[in-house]
């Protein structure tokens, strides 16, 4: 063991070029902090916010970017949820953006640079990552409020409560949407071309979705036939 950080519940983001391990840690009545630690442990920079209920934290692919979502303990008009960038070297704030609906989602970055996000379970965001202004916003029904996928083409897949949603990148129109006992609850993964999706409904079944894929040896999973993606589904 190289040191040793008390235990946290929160998550944790490293910067490998920089050799830093980026911690939130909650403390009552002192508030959540942010703090940058060095391949020693040692604190490089460290920043304080009101008492978090949830924090995810993101790091850009160049690393010079940390994004942080803040979900308040006791959310309301003048302590609402947020998306904050930060710089990664000193924990300068950048930019920040706040949310009017509760429960934001963890950021997924798209091929456009783009940060989408979810927020109050119906709304979809598309964000400038260097600046915070809104390029799209969409509201569908229903969301399970997990953090939506994007592929290679910019197709943007929305997890639901009721159903998978797919929506246009370019204009956030919604392409097609798929009814699936129990929802999406978790985040889709992406396949290594870039094209396929991977993900479980509420009932434990596995689906392999490709768009413009149609194998038709293989049955399409029920609420399929209108759909022009191919789909696969397995049991768990």
């Amino acid at each position: 063991m190289l040191w040793y950080l008390a235990q946290s519940d929160y998550p944790v983001a490293v910067d490998a070029g920089r050799q830093y391990v980026i911690v939130a840690r909650n403390e009552k009545g002192a508030g959540t902090t942010l703090e940058a630690l060095d391949s020693a442990g040692k604190s490089v920079w460290s920043r304080g916010f009101t008492e978090q209920k949830q924090v995810y934290l993101s790091l850009s692919p160049d690393g010079k970017y940390l994004y942080v979502v803040n979900i308040p303990k006791s959310p309301g008009k003048f302590n609402k949820c947020a998306l904050y960038a930060l710089d990664a070297a000193a924990g300068t704030i950048i930019w920040s953006r706040k949310f009017n609906q509760n429960e934001p989602s963890n950021i997924t970055r798209g091929p456009d640079s783009l940060l989408h996000l979810v927020a109050g379970k119906r709304y979809l965001y598309g964000l400038v990552s260097l600046t915070g202004d809104e390029r799209l916003s969409t509201q569908l029904l229903d969301l399970s409020g997990a953090t939506p996928a994007l592929d290679r083409e910019g197709t943007i897949y929305v997890p639901g409560k009721e159903r998978l949603y797919a929506v246009s990148g370019s204009d956030g129109r919604l392409l097609w949407d798929l009814a699936l006992d129990g929802g999406v609850p978790t985040t889709p993964t992406l396949g290594i071309d870039g094209l396929t999706i991977y993900f479980t409904d509420g009932k434990g079944s596995l689906y392999a979705l490709r768009p413009g894929y149609n194998d038709t040896a293989i049955p399409a999973a029920a609420g399929a036939s209108s759909l022009r993606p191919g789909l696969h589904s397995e049991a768990l």
